[in-house]
């Protein structure tokens, strides 16, 4: 009986020891678990903290090159603004001075119209004089003249109208003096040129002044 007893608490004291032993290892692997999670929950929070940082650094980066390049856009629409008005500055420069140029042109080409105008006009009557003057040497002289001057001025594109014989138009001469005439051959063309007439680039510069034979039995003046 005695032996009996004895048995049952070494069994009670070993169930109690071995119970003691799974409650340990139970709180053992229950705190092993928990201090896991939480390294697992730390290095998860590290982790997230670690991408949340480097979400931030690449918006910051984002965001400066955003900047930089609305800052390169805006300066290349300001650089696009200046050539531009550069290049309209210059266009206006260039037909300012076109306009001026051709201003120059017009005023120098009309100067030398004129001027060749009235050395021709002045050639024509000397001749005229010397002729009426029956002074052969001046009169072979001014023709020599006036024909080098018609070679200049026919390159220039002037040429003179106005020649006696010739047939009258009102469109390149001006009537001066109506001439009756029984020759119907005659009728309508020039009797004698007072002062000739020019063209200029198949444009009348100025028209002849002139007589005008014209039949007589005509009423019409011309």
């Amino acid at each position: 009986m005695f032996g009996l007893k004895k048995d049952i608490g070494l069994l009670r004291d070993t169930l109690k020891k071995e119970t003691g032993l799974l409650r340990d290892s139970i709180q053992k692997l229950m705190d092993g678990n928990e201090q896991r999670e939480t390294k697992e929950r730390e290095a998860l929070s590290d982790g997230l903290q670690e991408i949340r940082e480097k979400m931030g650094h690449m918006e910051e980066t984002i965001g400066k090159h955003d900047m930089t390049i609305e800052d390169m856009l805006d300066e290349w629409e300001e650089l696009h603004e200046t050539q531009h008005r550069e290049m309209e500055s210059v266009q206006r420069q260039l037909m300012l001075k076109q306009e001026k140029e051709l201003k120059d042109y017009a005023g120098r080409e009309s100067a030398l119209l004129d001027m060749t105008i009235l050395a021709w006009d002045q050639i024509y009557t000397l001749r005229n004089a010397a002729e009426q003057a029956k002074d052969a040497s001046w009169v072979q002289q001014l023709k020599m003249a006036e024909n080098l001057l018609r070679e200049k001025a026919i390159h220039l594109g002037v040429e003179r109208t106005g020649t006696p014989g010739e047939p009258f138009s009102y469109d390149i001469h001006e009537p001066m003096m109506r001439v009756d005439t029984d020759d119907p051959g005659k009728d309508m063309t020039v009797a004698a040129v007072y002062t000739p007439g020019y063209w200029y680039r198949g444009n009348v510069y100025r028209k002849a002044q002139v007589e005008v034979y014209r039949m007589k039995n005509v009423e019409v003046e011309a």
